[in-house]
């Protein structure tokens, strides 16, 4: 006789609601990423062009959990495959410069 079992129950998803009061924004072209055994930390920056010196000090470190990179990594993953699908491929070469 085959046993029933139990469906686990399902934890509900709150939805997520940010408090943008105090937000900053700044924009990155310029990322670092170094691990430990606890935490992925990602430091971004503004490289600028033509010199290419990038700003002194870290604008933004952001730690993230192992579990959390790897859920950033999927996410970022598609909507990449979905920003192509939309607009074409993205080129990652530096683009030379004509002189």
């Amino acid at each position: 006789m085959e046993e029933k079992r139990e469906a686990a129950p399902r934890i509900a998803e709150k939805p997520l609601v940010l408090d943008v009061s105090e937000e900053r924004t700044l924009y990155a072209n310029v990322v670092s990423v170094s691990v430990n055994l606890f935490d992925f930390v990602l430091d971004f920056g503004t490289r600028k062009p033509p010199e290419g010196e990038v700003m002194k000090g870290t604008p933004v470190r952001v730690f993230l959990s192992p579990a959390h990179a790897k859920v950033l990594a999927k996410i970022l993953h598609e909507n990449v495959k979905a920003y192509e699908a939309e607009f074409g491929e993205i080129k990652t070469e530096p683009i030379k410069r004509k002189q």
